[in-house]
């Protein structure tokens, strides 16, 4: 599991090789990222400028905010959440396909 909550110019990638249930990537409220998140499951409390590629399932929570496509297998979005973007669902060849393309770069501010 990975917990963000601040900010960030670049891309988080938490792509493991294995199939544990605990690949989690939690964007916490007072992240602001700008830039593309992928992670099997995700929870977004704060904002992100960028593409979301979420390979299992996406939870965008009230407060979250994002300025960017969401590429998703499974979603659930809260009253209080806000997107501005295309959404695309990804089939479970699609999501295995983008699982094998892992990177993670980014500088901290």
């Amino acid at each position: 599991s990975v917990y963000f909550d601040g900010k960030l110019k670049g891309n988080i990638a938490n792509n493991s090789s294995t199939k544990h249930k605990d690949d989690v990537l939690v964007i916490g409220p007072n992240a602001k990222i700008i830039g593309n998140i992928s992670a099997k499951q995700i929870y977004v409390l704060g904002d992100i400028e960028g593409n979301i590629y979420s390979l299992g399932e996406l939870f965008l929570l009230p407060g979250s905010s994002i300025q960017g496509d969401i590429h998703y297998n499974l979603m659930e979005m809260s009253h209080g959440s806000k997107v501005n973007g295309r959404f695309n669902h990804l089939s479970p060849e699609e999501s295995t396909a983008n699982n094998s393309n892992s990177s993670t770069s980014g500088k901290n501010k």
